[in-house]
């Protein structure tokens, strides 16, 4: 699974097909995208609560072994604030819910990188709260930042995490889910 990004969202259903989920803007880059094996299928849902301060890509696989996939893009323009904390404490809470995998990933725009940071400690402490845990150990931003991130619950295992390299002025991440 592959989730990319490199511009706001918004969903262009016309551009997407059964392995790779877009949104972009009247289908000209630059885009956002989860793209993921073609065994997979994946169905697009939308959150009980519309965010303000992030947007997203939403959807659970249809197989069997379903899991819950939420693609999150927080423009680095934007100020860190408050609500968007608030947000995702909400979003994170329905997640929390479901009795399946449950995958959080995207550019987030925090220095998770930065510990002694108010935002990135408020940021750790809310994930950990839900029982989330976050895999990306290393830089994924040009300036040497972790900005995207890669965030499943505790009991998913998230395996072969590899950050590659930089395909605009981010990593492209992969990894492997076990369940």
């Amino acid at each position: 699974m592959v989730a990319t990004h490199s511009a706001r969202l918004s969903v262009c259903r016309s551009c997407s097909d059964d392995t790779t989920w877009r949104s972009h803007r009247h289908c000209r880059l630059p885009e956002s995208r989860i793209i993921h094996r073609d065994i997979i299928r994946f169905q697009r849902r939308t959150l009980d609560h519309s965010p303000s301060t992030f947007e997203y890509l939403y959807g659970a696989s249809t197989a069997d072994s379903q899991l819950v996939l939420l693609g999150i893009y927080r423009p680095g323009s934007d100020p860190l604030t408050p609500r968007f904390f608030d947000e995702l404490s909400t979003v994170l809470e329905q997640l929390v819910s479901y009795r399946r995998p449950v995958v959080v990933c995207g550019d987030f725009n925090v220095h998770y990188d930065l510990r002694d940071d108010g935002n990135d400690v408020r940021f750790r402490e809310l994930l950990q709260s839900f029982g989330f845990v976050q895999h990306v150990t290393e830089p994924t931003h040009a300036r040497g930042h972790t900005l995207d991130l890669v965030i499943a619950k505790s009991e998913t295992a998230v395996l072969s995490l590899h950050v590659g390299g930089m395909i605009s002025d981010h990593a492209l991440i992969r990894f492997v889910l076990y369940r």
